[in-house]
């Protein structure tokens, strides 16, 4: 690789983000970090870590302090202009997310050159549970490619502590611990498959098995759980469970609560993740889903708009399909579902889909709620789970 210009974060910009953030997450989620094998990195290097809550962009870059992390982003980030500028103080790559991006992957590869430490998480998406999925493809031969060396940030607690589906964050504790688990000489005498396992089991990572015991303090553990469940175990009808004030019910007369040690009764579950395993196992991908939706995609100027149009959405084993209408023009397109390894989500909002490196959100009328439906079709059809 040649030496090449690329810009890296503002150190004053990270200095005193890292004064406040790590005041905030170790006052209130009890933050230990275990930074020892960065001693001595200079860069470049690859840095990758589990992606179960939207807090582990900030953990990893408390983790790698003094480092300047480079991150690869979202490009649906970049759709709100507040945090675009925000974003534009730290220089991140941007990436569309489960879609060919040759323009992110060159980037990539400059940042590399210019001696960058690339922070990525290898699943491709913030999963909605607490449970690593599968490395994306074509993360083990970038790899292998840039022959630098990886290193992991173990984090546990921090989707306990702000659940993806969650109304509230729960302040309990949070584990950062720092590996080196690639070498540049390693890697040189490693096939890709080799370095796709090395990583898949650098990140797997199930969070209620690691946090077993601790207490959350938190106004209501279970708003927003029925964002993600959505199936009830008695009567087996979907969709007719609300969730608040410690109890999720159903219509049926079926009721579980959810403790301050993350543990229900009431119900065969014992966990929010057990239950979610439930509904992914009895998932049926030999129905196909059908829905009216409402339209995020991004506009001339590249801001998203959330409501850019209206149309309906098919999913079956073999392709997902729009068609409707977007910011007044007649749109419809097909994507094989061999090329959808992941549906990116907002519990209870919308799910992602790329198209050509366009990014839509889809908005399940006229109970948003059925989104998870969506991811979870596709979970069960690639067997997502590591």
């Amino acid at each position: 690789m040649k030496t090449t210009k690329f810009k890296k974060p503002s150190g004053i910009v990270l200095f005193f983000a890292y004064l406040i953030l790590s005041l905030y997450f170790k006052i209130g989620y009890g933050l230990k970090t275990d930074r020892k094998a960065f001693r001595g990195l200079k860069g470049p290097s690859m840095i990758i870590a589990p992606h179960l809550s939207m807090a582990d962009p900030f953990l990893v870059a408390l983790a790698v302090y003094p480092l300047k992390p480079t991150f690869v982003t979202s490009a649906h980030f970049f759709g709100n202009p507040v945090l675009k500028k925000l974003l534009s103080l730290i220089h991140p790559i941007r990436k569309t997310m489960f879609s060919s991006d040759a323009g992110a992957i060159m980037n990539i590869y400059r940042a590399a050159a210019a001696g960058c430490n690339i922070v990525m998480f290898p699943e491709g998406k913030q999963n909605c549970f607490g449970k690593t999925m599968k490395v994306t493809d074509g993360t083990a031969e970038l790899i292998r490619r840039l022959k630098i060396p990886v290193y992991c940030v173990d984090i546990a607690g921090a989707h306990l502590s702000f659940p993806k589906w969650g109304k509230y964050s729960r302040h309990g504790k949070i584990r950062m611990t720092a590996r080196n688990i690639l070498t540049a000489d390693q890697i040189k005498m490693m096939s890709t498959e080799q370095i796709h396992e090395a990583v898949s089991n650098a990140i797997r990572h199930d969070d209620e098995a690691a946090m077993d015991g601790i207490t959350y303090s938190c106004r209501d553990m279970t708003l927003g759980a029925d964002g993600l469940i959505y199936k009830c175990p008695e009567c087996l009808s979907e969709y007719k469970l609300t969730a608040k004030d410690g109890h999720i019910n159903c219509t049926c007369g079926m009721d579980a609560t959810l403790d301050n040690r993350n543990r229900l009764s009431g119900v065969r579950f014992k966990t929010i993740d057990e239950w979610h395993m439930w509904q992914i196992d009895t998932t049926d991908t030999d129905t196909e889903l059908k829905s009216e939706v409402i339209v995020g995609a991004f506009d001339a100027n590249g801001v998203l708009q959330k409501s850019a149009g209206v149309g309906y959405c098919t999913l079956n084993k073999d392709r997902f399909t729009f068609d409707g209408n977007v910011f007044g023009k007649e749109t419809s397109f097909t994507v094989d579902t061999s090329r959808i390894s992941g549906l990116p989500i907002t519990v209870g909002k919308w799910f992602d889909v790329a198209h050509e490196n366009a990014v839509y959100n889809f908005s399940p009328m006229p109970d948003p709620r059925k989104t998870i439906s969506w991811v979870t079709f596709i979970d069960k059809l690639h067997n997502n789970l590591t």
